[in-house]
């Protein structure tokens, strides 16, 4: 028997108008938190990895500083040796560049384009710092010293030029010299330090005291005052670096460094200076003197100012105002406590509303030689 299937049909309904409007509103809400989350986590992310950078630059900054200032006036095992120079007086400023008893020259504030060094323009408003000083890193160590000869044979071969601007000293005397020569000009273990052969070269072979006056050319043929280096005594590379602000290739602050170079043509603050650290837009130097001699500083002072006398300086105070790459980082203008006056007094002003990150690191670097 057939039986009919029975079908049960339904009547089809959809959203309404005021319900898909509902559904879109609040799905628009939805979306508009999300995108806010979102907005505000690259916000502060952009922040975080803006500060992040800036501090590691900062840090660096002041590393380098540092690193090269605490050596200010190092000479050898101790810092009351007599210091004889041999280098030819050519007429030019480069002995003030190589004279180790004035070890630390500043400059304060210097002016619009004052001062240009390896081809960067230092900024206007900002310090410079000149540090001279015998690099241990490059040292070898005194086997054997015939000053007839002018020849120092180092315990191991070393890689000193010729040209290359040296420092030899034992804990009682230390000489400044040329190296005249070198075998084939490749690694050896001798040290020359003999007349001519270099720009502007020796003009005597002897290291010891008193240096024939004038030492220029002319006094190339005189032997000098002898002076013997013992076994033990160190042969080190002579430096001197400037230090400053100025822009970088894309146009941004940078902090340089200028270095002295020397080979058998030249001897002076030749070459490009090298760009060591971006984002640092101002430096204040402030230099701490003893006035009394007992080991501490009496006032911080800034360079040139009247009355200070650089060779009792023992520490300098640094200042670095160091920004962040990105634009765009910060809202409006940002108020910052800068720049301590040389009193120690701390000075507060806004900086334009570039959207920047900016942020000061300071430091009190102790000159080791001097304490």
């Amino acid at each position: 028997m057939n039986r009919a299937k029975k079908v049960t049909q339904f009547r089809q309904t959809g959203l309404t108008m005021i319900e898909l409007m509902i559904a879109m509103v609040i799905g628009l809400i939805l979306t508009a938190a999300v995108l806010q989350v979102f907005v505000g986590s690259r916000v502060t992310y952009s922040t975080q990895a803006s500060l992040a950078r800036l501090q590691e630059n900062g840090r660096f900054a002041l590393e380098f500083l540092t690193r090269d200032i605490r050596q200010a006036g190092y000479q050898g095992c101790s810092a009351n040796n007599s210091i004889a120079s041999t280098i030819i007086d050519d007429g030019s400023a480069i002995l003030d560049s190589i004279d180790l008893s004035e070890a630390l020259v500043g400059w304060n504030n210097v002016g619009s384009g004052a001062r240009t060094y390896g081809g960067r323009t230092a900024l206007a408003g900002t310090d410079i710092i000149e540090v001279k000083f015998a690099d241990t890193g490059s040292s070898c160590t005194v086997d054997s010293h015939n000053p007839t000869a002018a020849s120092i044979l180092c315990e191991s071969p070393h890689e000193y030029q010729k040209g290359d601007l040296l420092v030899v000293s034992d804990c009682s005397h230390t000489g400044i010299f040329q190296q005249s020569n070198v075998n084939n000009n490749s690694t050896t273990a001798t040290v020359v330090h003999n007349t001519g052969q270099a720009s502007p070269g020796n003009c005597t072979k002897g290291l010891g005291l008193p240096v024939p006056s004038p030492c220029d050319s002319t006094t190339s043929n005189t032997n000098g005052t002898a002076y013997p280096f013992p076994p033990g005594a160190s042969v080190m590379r002579f430096q001197s670096y400037r230090f400053f602000i100025a822009n970088n290739d894309a146009g941004e602050p940078a902090l340089y460094r200028h270095s002295l170079q020397s080979d058998s043509a030249t001897l002076g603050y030749a070459g490009n200076a090298i760009e060591l650290v971006e984002g640092i837009e101002n430096m204040q130097l402030y230099y701490g003197e003893d006035t009394d001699g007992d080991g501490a500083p009496n006032r911080y002072l800034d360079a040139g100012t009247a009355g200070l006398d650089m060779d009792d300086v023992i520490a300098v105070r640094v200042d670095l105002l160091v920004q962040s790459n990105q634009e765009s980082v910060v809202q409006g203008s940002q108020t910052l406590s800068y720049f301590r006056s040389a009193s120690g007094a701390v000075n507060t002003a806004p900086y334009p509303a570039d959207g920047r990150l900016r942020k000061v690191f300071s430091t009190t670097i102790a000159l080791r030689n001097r304490l």
